[in-house]
């Protein structure tokens, strides 16, 4: 029952937060989608046309890896605030502060729930091939996706808790990270005395994940797997940080 009731809250909060962000707008949730549209334009301009990278179906490419990022960008940026931002709901409630971590990465969820669909159509108009696997391989690359940034999401809001300059620093490093993964070029033009280093970042396989399943219909398994030990790791320091930060909260907040 208490899980239902989580549920039914994250529901609640995720509802709430996209009826705020939509509220009195004409367009509503094409804006979800219309910012990324207009970055793939520049992207397609300044790395097709201008510097020429030899990529077929670079469009469908760069949307594939364009619409991922911005959930995991969105994500990490929302939920670094989450408990300084709702600290008085933490104060006049019983709810769970990490919750709002959750709901932050659902409700950027949503958002690329709807960019699927124009994903589909661009593959279509380029001539590539739909998979009958994408039933199941979308849906778990989405929990991966989700499992991967829920516990990144309570680390960054717990060190927020006592250090309010985190929030700040995920944006700059988020910007950093977006041209060190394989975004808007191919992995393969990274040099290979570069490659070691270049794989360290967790982004590099999650984003190699979504190219692979919506361009070759397969999921790379050990990509994959590194992700879940990668998300693993994480969820065990962000539970040490979150309990030990987390009474903290009234007073540093």
């Amino acid at each position: 029952m208490k899980n239902l009731a989580h549920f039914e809250l994250i529901y609640l909060l995720v509802s709430r937060d996209l009826k705020v962000r939509y509220k009195n707008s004409f367009f509503g949730y094409i804006w979800a989608i219309a910012n990324p549209l207009a970055f793939a334009v520049i992207y397609y301009f300044a790395f097709k046309v201008i510097l020429r990278i030899e990529l077929e179906n670079y469009s469908s490419y760069l949307l594939i890896g364009l619409f991922p990022w911005m959930w995991v960008s969105n994500s990490l940026i929302v939920t670094s605030a989450a408990f300084r931002e709702n600290i008085s709901l933490i104060r006049t409630t019983k709810i769970k502060p990490y919750l709002l971590v959750f709901s932050g990465v659902m409700n950027e969820m949503v958002h690329f729930l709807f960019a699927i669909p124009v994903l589909i159509l661009v593959i279509l108009y380029s001539d590539q091939s739909l998979y009958l696997s994408w039933l199941w391989q979308l849906p778990v690359v989405i929990a991966l996706q989700a499992i991967l940034l829920i516990p990144l999401g309570i680390i960054l809001s717990s060190f927020n808790i006592v250090l309010r300059d985190i929030e700040y620093l995920v944006g700059i490093t988020m910007t950093m990270l977006f041209f060190l993964t394989p975004i808007v070029y191919p992995i393969n033009l990274v040099p290979d005395s570069y490659q070691a280093i270049y794989h360290v970042n967790p982004f590099v396989y999650l984003i190699d994940i979504w190219h692979k399943v919506f361009l070759n219909g397969y999921i790379p398994m050990l990509s994959m797997i590194y992700l879940l030990i990668f998300s693993f790791m994480t969820s065990i320091i962000s539970y040490g940080l979150y309990s030990k930060n987390i009474h903290k909260a009234a007073n540093y907040l």
